[in-house]
């Protein structure tokens, strides 16, 4: 009898083991982009892993494996990699999509339920690196504050340079 509740009592830990990190998992960010884009946001990375917020980066090729996910970035220069424009393409209308071409310093886009329910999704594009990060530094605040506000940051310090 005791080695029966022995099992029972570590099939248990397990199952919540299995619950609780799935949890978790839930609450990271997704951040889609090419290896120049990831190259250029360094200090962008820097920060997020100051601010600890937890991120995955993925491929645009890869990224159908996470596009069900909470909380999504997709970051990049469409003009050169048409994985990352199929995948804007999903989130945007045609109009946004076509606007990113006509505009030097890029754009950045906050979408809700792009591919599942309850889903948060930030585009930073542009036609060159350049633009993309010009269009993620313009719109900081508004990224940070949904940052703040999903995983629970208290301090806004630093934000200034990202």
């Amino acid at each position: 009898m005791g080695l029966k509740k022995i099992f029972g009592a570590v099939a248990m830990m397990f199952i919540v083991h299995l619950c609780f990190s799935h949890a978790l998992a839930a609450d990271e960010l997704i951040v889609v982009s090419d290896d120049s884009a990831r190259e250029a946001a360094i200090d962008w990375f820097g920060f997020l892993e100051t601010q600890e917020i937890p991120y995955q980066v993925v491929s645009p090729e890869t990224f159908k494996d996470h596009q069900r996910e909470s909380y999504i970035v997709i970051m990049g220069n469409i003009e050169n990699n048409t994985a990352l424009k199929k995948i804007a393409g999903q989130a945007l209308s045609a109009r946004e999509l076509k606007s990113i071409g006509e505009k030097t310093k890029g754009d950045t886009f906050f979408k809700s339920n792009v591919w599942v329910p309850k889903q948060n999704v930030i585009l930073f594009l542009g036609v060159d690196q350049a633009s993309v990060d010009k269009a993620r530094k313009a719109s900081r605040e508004n990224w940070y504050s949904m940052f703040i506000e999903w995983f629970d940051i208290e301090s806004p310090e630093g934000l200034h340079t990202y």
